[in-house]
């Protein structure tokens, strides 16, 4: 019985240990303390904000000494450029995406892939939540056209023709290009929890390469044929960006205001890239 009675002793004796050490916290953390031993005890400290961490911590003759941390939670972030973006490509003239003065340029946007891969950001804080933004990525705009196309380019033109190949299955232009934004941001939070956010500005593009490619079919097999060529495209293309999203997902809209070809090179058409980012970093 009186071994009981002591064993009792000692648990109310750690309960109110664990509630004095809560109860004197005063910085947003929860604090546990475990006894083992004489001289030795376990502290587990509990940040709330503006993470979650974990903290533990092992007291001895010697001093504390860390034994573990565990951090989670959200994470902050004022700018939301860095990633992977994926979207389509439209072509049209005055709105017309049927293209009815120049039909052989008319291409399938759900074919007519964006890739960008946004690798660096800067940013500037403003005011508030306010930041300039530029960085750095490269960007892969592809355009699949409706009808088999055979390309020729001169110096002074680049046309599309009816393919001479036989049992034609694909054809497609694709533009490379190095893109620099310069946008202003906004947001509503410091963390990624309902965090409502817009950028706005512009995105230069500097082509670094573009190839023409046809697949077919010879002999019951699928052949390749490509060109590589500058193809009259112009050498730097100026777009005017938007980037919305809410927490982590992000959707972006870019507006040509520059010609995609080399002036009187090729039919007057408007370019313009959308969709939604779908993976951020």
């Amino acid at each position: 019985m009186k071994s009981l009675y002591t064993t009792l002793l000692l648990v109310l004796s750690l309960v109110a240990k664990v509630t004095i050490a809560q109860g004197t916290n005063t910085n947003k953390s929860d604090t546990t303390v475990f006894i083992v031993g004489e001289n030795t005890k376990i502290i587990y400290v509990k940040n709330k904000e503006p993470l979650q961490e974990e903290a533990f911590f092992k007291e001895s003759s010697d001093g504390d000494i860390l034994i573990g941390r565990k951090t989670k939670g959200i994470r902050s972030k004022h700018t939301f450029f860095t990633g992977i973006d994926l979207g389509v490509n439209t072509l049209s003239q005055n709105g017309d995406l049927s293209m009815p003065n120049n039909p052989n340029w008319r291409i399938e946007p759900a074919k007519s892939l964006y890739w960008g891969l946004n690798l660096f950001k800067a940013e500037i804080k403003l005011i508030g939540n306010q930041y300039l933004l530029t960085g750095l990525g490269v960007n892969y705009r592809s355009f699949n056209f409706t009808e088999a196309q055979d390309i020729t380019v001169t110096p002074d033109t680049t046309r599309l023709s009816p393919t001479t190949l036989l049992n034609p299955h694909k054809n497609k232009l694709r533009a490379t290009y190095l893109h620099v934004p310069l946008m202003l941001s906004f947001n509503t939070s410091e963390t990624m929890v309902r965090n409502f956010h817009v950028s706005v500005g512009v995105v230069g593009n500097l082509r670094i390469g573009s190839v023409y490619k046809q697949k077919y079919r010879l002999n019951g097999d699928f052949e390749k044929r490509k060109h590589r060529d500058n193809f009259n495209l112009a050498p730097y293309l100026l777009d005017g960006s938007i980037r919305i999203g809410y927490s982590k997902l992000t959707f972006f809209a870019n507006y040509a205001l520059t010609p995609l070809f080399v002036k009187n090179t090729a039919p007057d058409m408007q370019l313009m890239s959308f969709g939604v980012q779908i993976l951020g970093f």
